[in-house]
């Protein structure tokens, strides 16, 4: 007995050639995306590699630093900041925070001699008040002064440092 569903054109192969092609478009698309998420990904490690390098030269430190600042620190000045101050010493790299910037240098090295100065100085008021013989404010404020007085020489310094009965090493 025929059955009266049965339909002389049964095959699917109209069904299956849709399904190559719809295939095929879907493998065409995961091939494009894998191709624009390697340029996606070569373009931010180009961006992170002029970012870290831009730093590195902003501190001034030679650009070979830059090819040895691993992927997982951030390309900001406080990340590269941050791991030099943890590792730089081990390519002979100071510590970092508060490195000036390249016009500075020299304003900063007076500076630190006169910090240098000062703790000298209050050293010397403390050692001072220690065995009784402190100075009176008003005479260390005008040490003080006189101490960071830019034309005073090396000698004129260690006569002051005498004559307040603080000794000096040699140099």
């Amino acid at each position: 007995m025929s059955d009266q569903w049965d339909f002389e054109d049964d095959d699917n192969s109209g069904q299956q050639q849709q399904g190559k092609g719809l295939r095929a478009q879907l493998e065409a698309a995961l091939k494009q995306n894998k191709e624009l998420q390697a340029k996606l990904a070569d373009a931010e490690k180009g961006l992170r590699r002029e970012a870290v390098a831009r730093v590195v030269n902003s501190k001034g430190l030679k650009a070979k630093v830059a090819k040895l600042i691993p992927s997982d620190v951030e390309p900001t000045d406080e990340g590269i900041t941050k791991w030099l101050d943890e590792f730089g010493d081990v390519f002979g790299v100071d510590n970092m925070k508060e490195t000036p910037p390249e016009g500075q240098q020299q304003a900063a090295a007076q500076s630190a001699d006169d910090e240098a100065n000062i703790e000298y100085a209050q050293q010397v008021a403390a050692m001072g008040r220690a065995t009784g013989a402190a100075t009176p404010p008003v005479k260390q404020e005008d040490i003080l002064k006189r101490i960071q007085d830019p034309a005073m020489d090396k000698k004129a310094l260690l006569e002051l440092i005498s004559a307040q009965g603080g000794g000096y090493g040699a140099g």
